[in-house]
């Protein structure tokens, strides 16, 4: 797989960039509003 550029932290092999910038599209939930963070100090 062609890497084009260095990836963020929590980012995946799939984006969202494209269909934001084609159809204006921002999601509205995060998983990360769900689910706790794994390295937070409990």
């Amino acid at each position: 797989m062609e890497l084009r550029r260095p990836m963020g932290r929590n980012e995946t092999f799939y984006s969202i960039d494209k269909t934001r910038d084609l159809l204006g599209y921002s999601p509205h939930h995060s998983w990360r509003d769900v689910l706790p963070d794994p390295r937070a100090e409990a």
